[in-house]
C-alpha cells in the first residue's frame, strides 16, 4: 500500500516538473546603445523588434541586434503628431495614435503613409486592431457624468456593434468595488490574437472569456476554480503606501482625495496580465512569484488546452512572438531588452 501511495506521489510530482518548462535566454541588449533611454511600448513582427521612446516619441526598429531605423517626429506638421497614446500594428503598417485623435501611418520601414483624423470626436476611441474596411476591434474611453471613467472595448463589423469589455470607475466615490475596477487598468485584462480577444470580466477569479472574431460569438475558454487566491504581503502593502505618497505629490489636486482612498484588496488579481500571439497561444501571467521575483505564466493553446508553465522575469514590457519571449527590464538605472526561447 505505502509503496503504491509514494509512486502516485512520484508520478504526480513528475508530471508537474514535466509541465514546467526552463528558459533559456538567447539575447540580451542594453537599449542605450541604441539611442532608447526610455522604453514606452514594443512590437514584434516576425522577430522585427519596434520600441517606442517615452523620450523623444520616436519609433526605432531592431531586427537581429541591430538598429535598422527610426521614425516619428513630434511636431503638427502632415507626417508628425502631438504626443503619442501608443502605437499598433496592422495592415502591414504601423499606426500611431495622438492625444488629438490624429492617427499617422508609416510602412514597417519607417517611411510614412498618411495622416488621417479619427472620425469619432468627444471621446478617446483607439482601433486596436482593424480587420478589414468596415471591421475592426477598439478600445474607447470617455468621462461620463458624476466623474465617472468608462472604459470599454467593442467590435465593429459595418452597422453590428458588440460590446466585449466594459468598465467603469468613479473618481470621486472610491469603494472596493470601484478599487476592483481600477485595478483591471493596471492588470492586462485584454489582449487580442489571431481569431480571438481573450480577457477578464471579474480579476477576482481565474476565469478568461473568449470572443471570436470569425463566429461572432462569446465562449467561457479558461477556468481554474480551485486557483488559491494569494494576499498582499507586509512588504507589499508598504510598497503601495510609499508610491502612493510620492504619487501624491505630483499628481493635480482633484485627484488627491480620490488617491488617498484608494486601498489594496486583500488578495492579488490572480491574473496579472494576458498575451495571445499570432497563433491563438494565450499567455497567462499569474500573480505566483517564486523567490527570484519571476511570475508564473501558464501556456495555452488555440483551442484553451493547458501546454506548460515557465516562470518569467520581472519586467517592465513584455510581447510573444515566434514562441519566444520578449521582455524589457530595467537594471541599474538602464533599460535591457532580453529575449527567451523556452523549452
Amino acid at each position: 500500500m505505502k509503496m503504491k501511495i509514494f509512486l502516485a506521489v512520484f508520478l504526480f510530482c513528475g508530471i508537474l516538473l514535466f509541465s514546467l518548462s526552463s528558459m533559456e535566454l538567447i539575447s540580451e541588449y542594453d537599449l542605450e546603445d541604441f539611442d532608447i533611454f526610455q522604453p514606452f511600448k514594443m512590437i514584434v513582427i516576425k522577430n522585427e523588434i519596434f520600441i517606442m521612446d517615452k523620450g523623444n516619441y520616436k519609433i526605432f526598429k531592431l531586427s537581429k541586434g541591430n538598429k535598422v531605423v527610426n521614425f516619428g517626429k513630434i511636431g503638427q506638421g502632415p507626417k508628425e503628431y502631438l504626443t503619442p497614446i501608443s502605437f499598433y500594428f496592422d495592415n502591414h503598417c504601423i499606426r500611431v495614435h495622438d492625444v488629438g485623435g490624429q492617427i499617422v501611418k508609416f510602412d514597417l520601414n519607417g517611411k510614412w503613409i498618411e495622416s488621417i483624423k479619427n472620425e469619432i470626436i468627444g471621446n478617446l476611441d483607439i482601433k486596436l486592431r482593424i480587420l478589414n474596411k468596415d471591421k475592426y476591434i477598439s478600445q474607447k474611453m470617455n468621462f461620463l457624468k458624476k466623474g465617472t471613467l468608462n472604459i470599454s472595448y467593442y467590435y465593429k463589423n459595418k452597422n453590428l456593434i458588440i460590446t466585449i469589455l466594459n468598465m467603469n470607475f468613479s473618481l470621486l466615490k472610491p469603494d472596493v468595488e470601484n478599487n476592483n475596477a481600477l485595478n483591471s487598468l493596471y492588470t492586462k485584462s485584454f489582449t487580442i490574437g489571431h481569431n480571438h480577444c481573450f480577457f477578464i470580466r471579474n480579476n477576482t477569479k481565474f476565469k478568461i472569456i473568449s470572443f471570436d472574431m470569425t463566429k461572432q460569438e462569446f465562449q467561457p475558454w479558461i477556468e481554474d476554480k480551485d486557483y488559491k487566491l494569494i494576499k498582499y504581503s507586509k512588504i507589499e502593502k508598504l510598497k503601495y503606501q510609499n508610491e502612493k505618497r510620492e504619487t501624491l505629490k505630483k499628481v493635480p489636486f482633484p485627484y488627491r482625495k480620490v488617491l488617498k482612498r484608494l486601498k489594496l484588496p486583500e488578495f492579488k488579481p490572480p491574473i496579472m496580465y494576458l498575451i495571445a500571439d499570432e497563433s491563438d497561444y494565450l499567455y497567462v501571467v499569474t500573480n505566483k512569484v517564486n523567490n527570484n521575483s519571476e511570475n508564473l505564466a501558464r501556456i495555452y493553446d488555440s483551442n484553451a488546452k493547458y501546454l506548460k508553465s515557465i516562470w518569467i522575469p520581472k519586467y517592465e514590457i513584455i510581447q510573444v512572438c515566434c514562441n519566444k519571449i520578449y521582455i524589457i527590464v530595467e537594471e541599474n538605472d538602464t533599460y535591457k531588452l532580453k529575449i527567451y526561447k523556452y523549452n
